[in-house]
């Protein structure tokens, strides 16, 4: 008999989180599982979707109307829907994905008679840029969640101190990317400097602190290119700035674009200036394209580039270092080929998609 196996994910967008559920589920063998999707709403209807994806693989999907990111009393009705469906399809496995749906989904699932449930932790909500309150709060109710899980992942060695009262239930598997699909590219000097940044336009990612970088390293005379991919709360504020401060030849708002492979080939230098993150796939990407990378030296961040070896950190929200660094890289361009070369061994011998789904495997079978 086939073993059935539910994912629980939040938003059905394709970011990295809900990518990690379609490569597991790709690789299961449609012989030994049934596989379920459970997840909301999308209001766009998109056709690249997380739930046209998923659908395109066989894959049935469970939409749970009145889901949604923010916390509410809708939640209850969120998660007596959620346990009604896991009592009703006796669920073997359910694997639930992003902090709200860690919280509603484990509880849901596990009352429900699932016997093994499984979260991974892609993010935690009591980041320290949370009001105090909150962080207590979440923090909290993932310490009453925990106990509702069989087993939890984390994407990163630096939340195992944050989860020491499930140390026994906690292991690391890191993220990771389908190579087949990246080219290394040995990339020339290229003059001026070309800058790419991945990510959406919000809070978390914090891309006025990279933009505020870029305006003072024209200001002190250095060229470059500089293009930001992706979309968000922030875009107009962003545009504004760049208007502003005159950038619009320098600085281009791309949106979201579905040629990145192809953008980063045309570039030599990944900037993300994030406040808080897991491991964050797009440095994977840059990395194993050849390219040297900078990001704020926090939890997640510091896994995946290596200081002064695969690129450079800065602290958070420090626009004056980030700037530095930039010039750095501008004055020393060898760092560029060097770093990059560096980035993409690192990341080859770290972050194979192929490596992360049969540690997945490995952990639905054991007992």
């Amino acid at each position: 008999m086939k073993k059935k196996i539910a994912h629980i994910q939040l938003l059905p967008i394709m970011s990295g989180v809900q990518r990690i559920s379609l490569s597991i589920f790709k690789a299961l063998n449609p012989d030994e599982y049934e596989c379920h999707l459970i997840c909301a709403e999308d209001p766009f209807n998109r056709t690249d979707s997380l739930i046209e994806r998923a659908r395109e693989l066989g894959i049935t999907v469970h939409v749970i109307k009145g889901l949604k990111r923010e916390i509410g009393l809708a939640d209850i009705s969120v998660f007596l829907k959620i346990f009604r469906l896991c009592k009703k399809e006796k669920f073997d496995i359910v694997h639930t994905h992003t902090s709200k749906m860690g919280v509603l989904g484990r509880i849901a699932a596990k009352t429900a008679g699932c016997k093994k449930v499984i979260h991974t932790i892609h993010g935690v909500a009591f980041h320290p840029y949370e009001k105090r309150y909150l962080q207590v709060l979440y923090y909290l109710m993932d310490m009453i969640a925990a106990l509702f899980a069989d087993k939890l992942v984390s994407v990163n060695n630096g939340y195992r101190k944050a989860y020491w009262y499930a140390a026994k239930k906690l292991i690391t598997i890191y993220n990771g990317i389908p190579f087949e699909n990246n080219l290394f590219i040995e990339r020339k000097l290229l003059s001026p400097l070309k800058i790419i940044f991945v990510g959406r336009l919000d809070k978390q990612k914090d891309p006025m602190t990279l933009l505020k970088a870029l305006n003072l390293v024209k200001v002190k005379g250095y060229k470059f290119e500089a293009k930001l991919v992706g979309d968000g709360e922030l875009t107009d504020i962003a545009q504004q700035y760049i208007d502003f401060k005159g950038m619009s030849e320098d600085v281009k708002l791309l949106g979201w674009r579905d040629d990145v492979p192809e953008l980063l080939s045309q570039s030599n230098l990944f900037i993300l200036s994030s406040l808080y993150e897991a491991l964050p796939l797009s440095f994977c990407e840059a990395g194993y394209s050849g390219i040297a990378c900078i990001g704020t030296d926090i939890i997640g961040v510091r896994e995946v580039v290596v200081n002064s070896v695969t690129g450079f950190l800065f602290p958070p929200k420090n626009y004056l270092a980030l700037a530095e660094l930039i010039i750095r890289f501008i004055n020393e361009p060898k760092l560029l080929g060097f770093m990059g070369a560096n980035a993409h061994k690192f990341i080859t011998e770290h972050f194979n998609e192929e490596r992360m789904i049969r540690e997945y495997l490995e952990l639905y079978i054991s007992d």
